[in-house]
């Protein structure tokens, strides 16, 4: 658990973390890439949505 609330002390001790985290951001920028040169457009569309959940939730 501790290692998911202090995150950083994680990526800083743990080199299969670091790994991971590196090799997640070279998969994304490559394909951000490979879309752009494709022509593609990227967009970020609000998610926010008036929808009960958790603790809004209200039984039937």
């Amino acid at each position: 658990e501790t290692r998911y609330c202090e995150r950083y002390l994680d990526l800083i001790m743990n080199h299969d973390v670091q790994e991971k985290f590196i090799k997640k951001a070279k998969i994304i920028s490559y394909l951000r890439n490979l879309f752009n040169a494709l022509g593609f457009l990227e967009v970020q569309t609000p998610m926010m949505k008036m929808i009960a959940g958790g603790t809004t939730a209200e039984p039937f």
